[in-house]
């Protein structure tokens, strides 16, 4: 009993093999580079280092350590890379470069307003390895001044934009993508099923806090645009159909904004495989019939077989109002795939029999020739 007794004081005893968590409440000191006594030129800086003490977490374990910056102390951004050597605790110039600028950026200044000289803070977040959210604790705040010219990327009008809506079941996997009108890049159309569930779209096929829904939008035009509503933030139809969307996209700054129209979707069969064999545009007799659900538009038979080859062909095309039937138009290919034209050159040829059928679903951009 007292070898029993012994045993168990000598376990709840806090000893060096037994040690007990404490997250330091006053945090851990950071030191400013020997450079920081200068401005700093981030042009010319391939790295700056910082060093800083080990937390005391009342035993000595691995620690890792984020840098963060800021350039008015207040809003903090940390850097991607985590590190475990308090006395090399580095960050490229051209990162903090770019972290600078777009925190100069988002308090309003351009591009010309640069190079500019500007405060920065640094700290550093450190956590113990594999414990993170109940380790973390700051470091002091180191305070010095860089210079940096414009380290942003140039801002582009997209190629394209992703469109996700009830259409496709909201999967970004399968968005479509809008097309560019020929001739005018900037803006993008593709023809959509809008319900009152609706459809948002962004530059890249993801939820990354960029979508843009109802809100996002500058305008509205078009000759449908009374049928278009807010629903849950999406932009969505209280007169649930077919809609030919046009997006018009507009640098200012940094930003982009974007100007909805829509409007009737017209769809036509035109050329050698029509049965008038002519290039004339908007013949009501080569208009695809417009379901009145999410599924496929049928165009006309074809009334000429062709072969395939320039001026022998299948041709079809959509009405966007901004310019001639060409430079809306688009064939399906044997892969089962509508490709559009967009703002490149004449595509390859495709050829179809006497009798056949082109048809096209836009929610999933497949179609065929039957």
């Amino acid at each position: 009993m007292l070898l029993g007794l012994i045993a168990f004081t000598a376990c709840s005893t806090d000893r060096d093999d037994n040690p007990v968590l404490s997250v330091p409440e006053d945090g851990f000191a950071l030191y400013a580079p020997g450079i920081a006594a200068n401005v700093i030129d981030l042009d010319g800086t391939e790295q700056l280092v910082f060093k800083c003490n080990q937390p005391n977490y009342g035993y000595t374990a691995p620690v890792t350590y984020v840098l963060q910056f800021s350039i008015d102390g207040e809003n903090w951004v940390e850097t991607t890379a985590t590190q475990n050597d308090p006395n090399a605790l580095a960050v490229d110039g051209n990162d903090l470069a770019v972290i600078v600028t777009n925190a100069l950026v988002e308090q309003g200044y351009l591009e010309e307003d640069f190079p500019m000289t500007s405060d920065v803070y640094a700290r550093v977040r450190a956590y113990l390895s594999g414990n993170e959210a109940s380790t973390s604790v700051l470091s002091s705040v180191v305070h010095f001044q860089a210079s940096t010219s414009f380290a942003l990327p140039a801002m582009v009008v997209p190629e394209t934009l992703y469109f996700t809506g009830n259409f496709n079941g909201w999967s970004w996997e399968t968005a479509v993508k809008g097309v560019q009108q020929n001739g005018q890049p900037e803006t993008l159309w593709h023809i959509l099923w809008i319900d009152n569930s609706g459809f948002k779209f962004n530059i890249e096929p993801d939820w990354d806090g960029n979508e843009v829904g109802f809100d996002g939008l500058n305008s509205i035009t078009g000759s449908k645009a009374d049928d278009i509503i807010a629903s849950d933030g999406n932009i969505a139809s209280s007169n649930p159909g077919w809609y030919m969307v046009k997006v018009t996209v507009t640098l200012v700054g940094r930003s982009y904004k974007y100007d909805l129209a829509v409007d009737p979707v017209q769809v036509y069969l035109i050329g050698p495989c029509t049965k008038s064999a002519a290039w004339d545009a908007g013949l009501e007799d080569e208009l695809f019939t417009v379901p009145r659900s999410n599924t496929e538009f049928v165009s006309p038979a074809f009334g000429n077989s062709t072969q395939g080859v320039e001026g022998d062909c299948v041709r079809a095309y959509a009405v966007t109002g901004l310019g001639d039937w060409w430079q809306s138009e688009f064939i399906v290919f044997n892969d089962g795939n509508i490709a559009y034209r967009g703002n490149e050159g004449d595509q390859d040829r495709v050829g179809g029999a006497a009798g056949q059928k082109l048809y096209l679903n836009f929610s999933t951009d497949k179609g065929r020739i039957e």
